[in-house]
């Protein structure tokens, strides 16, 4: 928030100044994930090319030049294009800075770990300049969102290191005690700070309320079986998620000895694959469970699948041993398959949105769905002419150019629709709340919690999800509020009715979409 406020003052209070620092923070963490990658990605290929001065040297395994800038690259895009990317980077609250943060010291120490395994001072030099980054940047992510921010890559670390058997020497790398302490002098103020001007208040409700309880039990409601991230993260990485598995399997996590025998340079995929497991594993044993949970492990998702892309493409597996392989290149076709269908069928599962309540009928009827079935319809036809020919190695630029293409001619065109439709009336009766408003007078919102309305109102709104609530809030203010009479309730006309007043006894000043926005005497609520 306190980002937010210098993009206030810089750029004006608008929607670009909320939403900066989850773009920067994104694009941040991408830039550090090329590094990353590009530094630490070592694919061998076969030459079958006999050298002239030494003719016997066929088959001989020689590293590929382009093999660490594809996947780089690759593993950039995939981070970059996917769902739950596309939709937190773009949007203004924590979660993308918090991924950011966390991310970026999980390569920070990745960096500074791989860095230590080389014998010259200047590669000790940059190792212990990586690991002051990961505790500047852990501290960061815990200003950012709490403890999470520092209790995940805990995990990470902890059981990456105790698997390698280097948890002790790492530490001692680490300089633990001076990275704790400045880790300390980043977050403690802020909560001093903030428990000299709330007291006890604020840690009951931020540590205890937003974090302890939210792992240990069910909170607002948001309750969800142990697979429920499985499907998740199948829709959020789409359409690279199937290859999840197969690169999963890729690290052959039952070889400690041959990991440990490895040099650390090695060791990245092995660090993707505790990172993915240990955010998958943490938020599946909490009790409440919510989609953005997996966001943070997306990036170890994108190096898992571009490391398994790129030796697939420059080191391909020999025929006989790509079993699972396969299996995932079919089921890319299935799902390619899967999402033509969805859209095709749209009008008949799209259901009624009260917050658009023309969208069911409205979207059906600009052809987008249409569109959107045949890309993906062309997609899975093309790639199933990929691994006919035996090209599946490929098959990665299929979902690439689909997810593009889709992006251009549908997924913005909804988008702006979807705003038209569901966004738009609420921002419109907000800016007519901002100006109709007097001094002291309440804004009361009925049915729905819309909190964006706080930011386009330009003031604070009393949300009350129903009727009977509002009604009953507007006649407490009677007491607290002497001095002011009316009050402007939004919603819905039906859910304004069912407070207990009767459209004589109310002023419109704003209807949009079934949506309005009105001024009544609080002695009439309920009379």
């Amino acid at each position: 928030y306190w980002l937010m406020a210098v993009g206030y003052r810089i750029l004006g209070v608008n929607e670009w100044a909320v939403r900066l620092p989850s773009a920067l923070a994104a694009i941040a963490l991408m830039g550090l994930l090329f590094y990353t990658l590009q530094k630490h990605t070592r694919i061998d290929r076969t030459s079958n090319r006999p050298n002239r001065s030494n003719p016997s040297n066929i088959d001989r395994p020689e590293s590929s030049y382009w093999a660490p800038w594809f996947c780089a690259g690759l593993g950039a895009v995939l981070f970059a294009l996917n769902p739950q990317s596309l939709v937190w980077g773009r949007i203004g609250v924590s979660d993308m800075l918090l991924t950011g943060c966390m991310g970026s010291a999980l390569l920070a120490f990745f960096l500074g770990y791989a860095s230590a395994d080389r014998p010259d001072p200047r590669s000790n030099a940059a190792s212990r300049r990586w690991y002051l980054a990961f505790y500047i940047l852990s501290g960061l992510a815990v200003l950012t969102k709490g403890p999470v921010g520092i209790v995940l890559p805990a995990i990470v670390l902890g059981g990456f290191l105790l698997y390698l058997g280097q948890f002790w020497q790492v530490l001692r790398e680490m300089q633990v005690l001076r990275g704790m302490a400045i880790f300390g002098a980043i977050v403690v103020p802020w909560y001093l700070l903030v428990w000299r001007a709330n007291g006890a208040a604020f840690f009951d409700s931020f540590f205890g309320y937003h974090n302890f309880e939210r792992f240990t039990r069910v909170v607002n409601q948001h309750a969800a079986p142990w697979y429920f991230y499985i499907p998740v993260v199948l829709v959020s990485f789409a359409p690279w998620s199937v290859y999840l598995p197969v690169a999963i399997a890729r690290l052959q996590l039952h070889q400690c000895r041959h990991w440990r025998k490895q040099p650390r340079t090695e060791h990245l995929g092995l660090f993707a694959g505790f990172w993915f497991a240990g955010i998958f594993g943490f938020f599946s044993l909490a009790s409440t469970k919510l989609p953005s949970y997996t966001l943070p492990l997306i990036p170890a998702a994108a190096i898992l699948v571009s490391l398994q892309f790129t030796q697939d493409v420059f080191q391909p597996t020999v025929s006989g041993k790509a079993t699972g392989l396969q299996i995932s290149r079919w089921f890319n076709i299935l799902f390619l398959a899967g999402v033509g269908i969805a859209f095709f069928t749209l009008p008949d599962w799209l259901g009624y949105d009260p917050a658009a309540p023309d969208l069911d009928e409205v979207l059906p009827r600009t052809g987008l769905a249409i569109v959107a079935a045949a890309i993906w319809m062309t997609a899975a036809l093309a790639g199933e002419l990929v691994l006919v020919f035996r090209q599946g190695r490929w098959l990665w630029s299929v979902n690439l150019v689909v997810f593009l293409t889709f992006l251009v001619f549908t997924f913005y065109p909804t988008y702006e629709l979807l705003d038209r439709q569901r966004q738009f009336p609420l921002r419109q009766l907000a800016a007519i709340a901002a100006e109709v408003r007097q001094p002291g007078e309440e804004l009361v919102m009925v049915d729905l919690s819309k909190t964006s309305l706080v930011f386009y109102s330009g003031g604070t709104i009393a949300f009350r999800i129903r009727p009977e609530s509002a009604r009953g809030y507007i006649q407490d203010s009677i007491a607290t509020q002497p001095d002011m009479d009316t009050v402007l309730i939004l919603g819905q006309r039906r859910k304004i009715k069912k407070i207990g007043i009767h459209p004589s006894q109310y002023r419109t000043l704003g209807k949009v979409r079934g949506y309005e926005l009105v001024r009544a005497s609080k002695r009439s609520i309920g009379n």
